[in-house]
């Protein structure tokens, strides 16, 4: 009777474990609390594919953690702004294993392909450039960048 008495009292703590968990308060920011004075400040290079066949012209901005707007101009090697490309870049976390996020960026027809990607954390990142070309050659560069948190 007694053993009968112990499972059903197990059962019930087992169903209604989940209403005993404590809420949490919302925790109130000071009001004097600023952002960084790094945050919203977007990040800008110039690189070269590792072929020499284009320069591109990359800004990330506002390269904050969340969401940012990814633009590269293409230029060939004789500085010729570059149209007939399609251009991808690909998103890696540095300081811990989280994947890699692909961008595909949408032309403009004047050199510029951009689109809007997100960033998952601050922190230091690296991307791969890829520009393929009509006869599907494909060119890439890479490069680091740093996101405030």
């Amino acid at each position: 009777m007694l053993g009968i008495a112990v499972l059903i009292c197990t059962g019930l703590m087992t169903v209604f474990a989940g209403t005993l968990q404590p809420i949490a308060a919302p925790q109130k920011q000071p009001q004097t609390a600023q952002q960084p004075s790094t945050q919203g400040k977007a990040f800008s290079t110039t690189v070269t594919m590792t072929d020499g066949m284009f320069s591109l012209q990359l800004t990330i901005a506002p390269n904050s953690f969340g969401p940012n707007v990814f633009t590269v101009h293409v230029a060939d090697s004789n500085g010729k702004r570059e149209t007939n490309v399609g251009v991808s870049l690909y998103l890696t976390i540095l300081d811990m294993d989280m994947g890699t996020e692909p961008v595909n960026l949408q032309p403009d027809g004047k050199g510029g392909f951009s689109s809007q990607g997100d960033l998952d954390m601050g922190g230091n990142w690296q991307v791969r450039l890829e520009v393929r070309t009509l006869n599907n050659t494909l060119h890439e560069v890479t490069t680091q960048f740093f996101t405030p948190v």
